[in-house]
């Protein structure tokens, strides 16, 4: 089960949720497979959905700092952006202990896989992100203006890097 503010609602409804009513003896082999890995896909994208609702519930000065608590905006931007990272395949590199807020109000994802390391920043009106890939090809973004539907090209460019090594790493195995 999701657990979403009542400002992000919208953008939590999806297709699997609607399909998961449907009883495993109506479907067939073929259907069940590719459904079961949905199923997959969609447990790791509520666990990140949940962490982020967990973030939304902090309060001021959540860590004894004078921390700032992440906007509705901030919050609705990092939905939005997980939907598209699930619609890109990305989520399966993204653990939801590595999306933590900051104490300015803005949240961070860190994508980690064997390469190296895509940090990413998400703010009100802006994706920031950097690189730490193990061959030291870096890159850094101090801010690109988006709507959080799409992924920035070099952002883009970033993670497919990190995904497809760790893919090739996988086969080679």
């Amino acid at each position: 089960m999701i657990v979403t503010p009542p400002c992000c609602l919208p953008a939590q409804l999806s297709q699997i949720e609607i399909i998961s009513s449907v009883r495993d003896e109506w479907v067939d082999e073929p259907f069940r497979i590719s459904f079961r890995s949905a199923m997959l896909m969609t447990s790791t994208m509520t666990s990140l959905k949940n962490r982020v609702s967990e973030i939304h519930m902090l309060e001021s000065n959540w860590d004894g700092y004078d921390a700032v608590v992440p906007s509705d905006k901030v919050i609705k931007n990092t939905f939005r952006f997980l939907d598209t990272l699930f619609a890109f395949g990305f989520s399966d590199i993204l653990d939801p202990e590595n999306v933590v807020p900051t104490p300015y109000g803005t949240i961070d994802m860190d994508f980690e896989t064997s390469n190296g390391l895509v940090s990413v920043e998400i703010g009100a009106n802006q994706v920031g992100f950097f690189t730490e890939f193990s061959n030291d090809e870096d890159v850094l973004s101090d801010g690109i203006d988006t709507d959080f539907k799409e992924i920035p090209q070099p952002l883009m460019e970033a993670l497919l890097i990190l995904k497809e090594t760790s893919r090739r790493n996988a086969l080679s195995a």
